[in-house]
């Protein structure tokens, strides 16, 4: 979807802008170039949830792709280029190309497999187990897509971000993200992610991969 994205309109937005709003209406599909991308939902006294995040090569809401209004709001989670492509014409293009249509319904696949794993994590998982397990998903998701390199990927979360995702306050992110470190499992560094100790990492989250494949 890529190189599809490229031949169409491409955008650049600043870390923290709002691309579409909750509601409103979306002519455009969007996939992402360069830089990440977080759909989150807002309460009217102002707490929020982060609902999902898109690396390069995913397209956005996917899950939700016959929607025309978004059930969330879809921002830059860091300096973002996207590849915007009117529905129409992306109707037309992946009822004509079965590769497309193929690629598609994976990405809906994955989005909805990772949501439904986050559920997990909020309803089941104790506050060390979400941060493990989110290291460890943003670090396998990468490395299929060739971002990763050994045992190090790009982490730009703040810990605001990573508590928003994870239904944690920012304090006790804080204090797990410092567990983590004195346990010899994963270090966050300049926006890095560094996994000392992978196999641990992934025993103390208990993760699976099989959901991203």
């Amino acid at each position: 979807m890529r190189e599809l994205a490229l031949r169409h309109t491409t955008r650049t937005y600043h870390r923290g802008e709002t691309i579409r709003a909750e509601g409103q209406r979306s002519e455009s599909i969007y996939i992402v170039l360069d830089g990440w991308a977080e759909q989150h939902a807002q309460l009217r006294d102002g707490r929020s949830q982060v609902l999902a995040v898109y690396l390069p090569g995913q397209m956005c809401s996917a899950d939700s792709f016959g929607e025309e209004r978004l059930d969330g709001t879809l921002s830059a989670l860091t300096r973002l280029r996207l590849g915007e492509i009117e529905r129409d014409r992306f109707s037309a293009y992946i009822s004509l190309y079965h590769d497309a249509a193929f690629e598609l319904a994976a990405s809906q696949r994955l989005q909805s497999a990772i949501q439904r794993r986050w559920l997990m994590c909020l309803g089941q998982r104790s506050a060390l187990e979400r941060i493990a397990h989110l290291m460890c998903e943003l670090f396998v998701r990468q490395r299929v897509s060739g971002q990763a390199r050994e045992w190090s990927c790009p982490f730009p979360l703040t810990q605001q971000q990573i508590a928003k995702i994870c239904g944690l306050t920012q304090v006790h992110t804080n204090r797990v993200i410092q567990e983590l470190r004195r346990r010899d499992l994963a270090v966050i560094t300049r926006k890095q992610l560094r996994l000392i100790d992978f196999e641990a990492l992934s025993a103390t989250a208990l993760f699976d991969p099989s959901y991203l494949q």
